[in-house]
Formats: structure tokens, C-alpha cells, sequence
């Protein structure tokens, strides 16, 4: 007997049969793109990750650590498709196949949506209180990571209730439960990134200049992209569900690269940017270049806000206009 087949739907068949020569070539060359757009994609993702733990002056920011915890979705996400792409690679039958794919991917993008949204709230407070000329300081610590917490639990639950409902049940079952899950994790935070975007838009919340614009332009820009993968993941879904194999490993394809821009837009940030590439030339941890980083990261801010000056580097003054 030989093994035909993707990884979800492997099966053995009799050597005597015809072989799919072709259509297993193509699988094999998909499953090695899926491979090394996941090592790809995860040496970006833990490189952002690495670099914003890796300097004190980026990871007491409440944003970055937004930033942190929804790349640490997209490390999960790409750890899975260097997982799956091996067995495909090998043409090996995956262990828990369908549960480790889809919970990743459920994980990926209820706790990235979330994240942006929360995210985007506390940019909208501080455009509000803005607006009123008060001065008001960012989130802390604390309960950035309680709301963390929250969306991570939150996430990780539907995840697995989704994965498990879609694993074991056939046909219309899998179907509806998937739209019903799908639908309520993803339709509020999407509801309220629009309102938030109508509201500054027709308040005029947005300043000409200033950290409180750099920061909304930041995660909405985050937010849509994460947004503009839903459909390309329904089809995928959708694809895999059919065994429309071609659709399902060209969804794949368009959505590391959603995943790679996401990558570029979140290096936008100087801070970050800069920590990056003081982790990337291995000088991160070193008690030599106090100075130099910051130098590096007041140069970052001063990009961001003119009027922002050196003594307020480690003050909450930076994050209101």
C-alpha cells in the first residue's frame, strides 16, 4: 500500500492502482512552501517578540506590549504551519490534525482581533480626553495584561470548543457550528473598530501631530489587515471542508503574506524597530550601549512628536498630544 493524500485527508491505497504523480507533486510542493513560509514567518514574529522583551524601555509600554502578546498568536501560527508542512513534506499521516490546525488557527485570529480592538479603545480614550485639553496617562502594566489574560482565555476556549465541534461532526454540523462560533467571536470586536473609526472620523478626534495620532494610524492599520484576512480564512476553511485542495493552499499562501505586511507595519513603530535591530546585532544585552539606545529610542520619539523632548522619555506626557 502507498500513502495519497494531503494531510487531512491521507489515506492508503492499493500500489496496483494509477498512480496521481501529478497531483501528489503538487502537494508536496505546496506543503514545502507552507514549510518555509512558516520558518519565514516565525523568525520575523519571534524576532518582534524577542526584541520588545529584550529592552526594558519597550516592554514597560502598555502598546507594545499589545503588540507582544498579539504577535505571540502569530508564533503559534507559524509554529503549527512548520508542524504540518514537515508531515507534508514527509507525506506522513499528522497525529490530531485537524484539532492542532484549526486551534491554532482559531487561537490566531480571535486573540489578534480582540487585542486590536482593545487596543484601539484606549487609543480612542486618550483621543477623547484629548480633545478636552485633559492629560491622560496610558494603560498600565497591570491591566494590560489582565485584558491579555482575558482574551487569551476567552480565545483559547472557543478555539477548542469550535475545533472540537468541527472535528467530530460531519457535513451541515460542521458547517453551521463553525459560521455560529466564527461569527460571534469575530463580529463584536469588528463592530467596534468601525464605531470607534466613525466617531474619530466625524468628531475630528485625530490631531494634526502628535504620539495619540501615531498610535491610532498604528493598530487601525494593524486591525484592517487582520480584518481583510476573515474571508481569505472562510475560503480556506471552506476549501479544506470541499477537498478543493489548489483553493485551500493558495488561502494559505495569500495569508502569510497578510502575515508578512502585518510584520512591516508593526516595525513601523521606532521603538520597536529599534529594538529589533539592537536584538538582531546581538547588542541587547549589553551594558555598554545604555547610551546609545537612548539616544536611539529619544530620536524615535522625537519622529513620532515634534514637541516631544528627552525629559518626559520615562513620563506618561508623551502619550497625549
Amino acid at each position: 500500500k502507498i500513502l495519497t493524500g494531503s494531510w487531512w485527508n491521507s489515506q492508503y491505497r492499493c500500489c496496483k492502482d494509477p498512480p496521481e504523480s501529478s497531483h501528489s507533486s503538487s502537494i508536496f510542493i505546496a506543503e514545502i512552501f507552507r514549510l518555509i513560509s512558516g520558518i519565514i514567518g516565525c523568525f520575523f514574529a519571534f524576532t518582534i517578540v524577542a526584541g520588545i522583551l529584550s529592552s526594558k524601555e519597550t516592554r514597560k509600554h502598555a502598546f507594545n506590549l499589545y503588540v507582544l502578546f498579539a504577535t505571540l498568536g502569530d508564533v503559534l501560527f507559524c509554529l503549527v504551519a512548520i508542524y504540518v508542512g514537515s508531515f507534508g513534506v514527509l507525506q506522513a499521516p499528522l497525529p490530531n490534525g485537524c484539532e492542532i490546525y484549526h486551534a491554532s488557527i482559531h487561537f490566531h485570529i480571535y486573540s489578534n482581533l480582540w487585542i486590536s480592538a482593545i487596543s484601539i479603545k484606549e487609543v480612542f480614550f486618550i483621543l477623547r480626553r484629548t480633545r478636552q485639553a485633559l492629560r491622560t496617562p496610558p494603560p498600565t502594566v497591570r491591566k494590560t495584561l489582565v485584558q491579555v489574560l482575558l482574551v487569551y482565555t476567552f480565545a483559547a476556549g472557543a478555539a477548542l470548543l469550535n475545533v472540537f465541534r468541527d472535528c467530530k461532526r460531519k457535513g451541515n454540523q460542521s458547517k453551521w457550528s463553525f459560521v455560529l462560533t466564527f461569527t460571534v467571536m469575530v463580529t463584536p470586536p469588528i463592530m467596534y473598530i468601525i464605531y470607534a473609526a466613525i466617531r474619530v472620523w466625524k468628531q475630528q478626534l485625530l490631531p494634526k501631530a502628535g504620539r495619540a495620532r501615531f498610535l491610532y494610524i498604528y493598530f487601525l492599520r494593524i486591525a484592517v489587515l487582520t480584518i481583510m484576512a476573515l474571508p481569505v480564512l472562510g475560503l480556506a476553511f471552506t476549501s479544506m471542508y470541499k477537498k478543493i485542495v489548489g483553493v485551500h493552499y493558495c488561502t494559505v499562501a495569500t495569508i502569510f503574506l497578510i502575515s508578512w505586511i502585518n510584520f512591516y507595519f508593526i516595525v513601523k513603530k521606532p521603538d520597536i524597530l529599534q529594538a529589533c535591530k539592537l536584538l538582531l546585532t546581538c547588542r541587547c544585552f549589553s551594558d555598554n550601549i545604555s547610551s546609545e539606545r537612548r539616544s536611539m529610542f529619544v530620536n524615535s520619539k522625537r519622529l513620532e512628536n515634534p514637541h516631544w523632548t528627552s525629559s518626559n522619555f520615562f513620563s506618561s506626557e508623551f502619550f497625549v498630544r
